[in-house]
């Protein structure tokens, strides 16, 4: 019976050859993948109206799909692409003319040129700067911090929509008491490097974060509308985490390689 309607395809499908081609080589880019098996799960046979999942073995399909074709040839194309393209920037630079041995020779002395002089703290007179000094280097405090640094950020991910009240006063309150943990860490080093704590980036970035959440809390006691700054600030909390980068050597050379290929 015609009650007036039109059979539309899906503007990715199967009908085809040429079809199949150009959507699996869609699937493989992850762009609309999941669409398109959902679509895939709810077909049945020619010319009849889809089921909801009637056939569920499709998933097993596009799982393994991606991660053979998504996760490994596409990742093993742009790589050979990266390295040709190395290689014809070494050929440019006339670096191909150089051996291994002068190769690192080369890179030694880059990574010795970019370092930068420890400078040694020595106690002087003054008492209370050579106590916080000791404090702020020491690793057990370090440790500490970071330990609240992590669980700030569980407390942090301990909400959703339409929570209790209850909860919502409850998770302010540690909040608060990390936020005054991280107050005392900021003022620790401040006495202790003096203007120098502001030359470490990490620094800057805990006292931005410090301010800002001193700055949220005023403004929800004193009731100002102050628009999505209360977000900004507990992004700005989250992202605390990633002092972790700098405890951890190998988390640092994952972050600089991701920051070079950026760039």
């Amino acid at each position: 019976m015609d009650f007036g309607g039109d059979w539309v395809n899906e503007d990715q499908n199967f009908d085809n050859i040429k079809s199949s081609l150009i959507t699996l080589f869609n699937v493989m880019t992850t762009e609309g993948w999941i669409g398109v098996m959902w679509n895939a799960v709810d077909s049945t046979q020619i010319n009849e109206m889809p089921k909801k999942n009637n056939g569920q073995l499709q998933i097993l399909f596009f799982m393994l799909y991606m991660v053979a074709c998504s996760l490994f040839v596409l990742n093993m194309f742009v790589g050979i692409v990266i390295n040709v393209f190395n290689r014809e920037k070494d050929t440019l630079y006339m670096n191909h003319k150089f051996t291994e041995t002068q190769i690192d020779w080369c890179e030694s002395m880059i990574y010795v040129y970019q370092q930068k002089p420890y400078i040694k703290y020595k106690p002087g007179a003054d008492k209370i700067k050579d106590v916080m000094h000791s404090i702020a280097t020491n690793t057990v405090f370090d440790t500490f911090i970071f330990l609240c640094i992590i669980l700030n950020t569980i407390c942090l991910t301990l909400t959703w929509y339409n929570e209790p009240k209850e909860l919502h006063v409850y998770l302010e309150g540690i909040n608060l008491v990390f936020n005054i943990i991280y107050t005392i860490e900021a003022s620790i080093k401040m006495v202790a490097f003096g203007c120098d704590y502001f030359k470490d980036g990490w620094n800057s970035f805990d006292f931005i974060i410090v301010v800002s959440a001193w700055l949220g809390f005023l403004a929800d006691r004193l009731q100002l509308e102050i628009g999505d700054f209360d977000k900004l600030t507990g992004s700005l909390r989250i992202s605390r985490i990633f002092k972790i980068v700098k405890k951890y050597k190998s988390l640092r050379i994952l972050l600089s390689t991701f920051v070079g290929a950026i760039q």
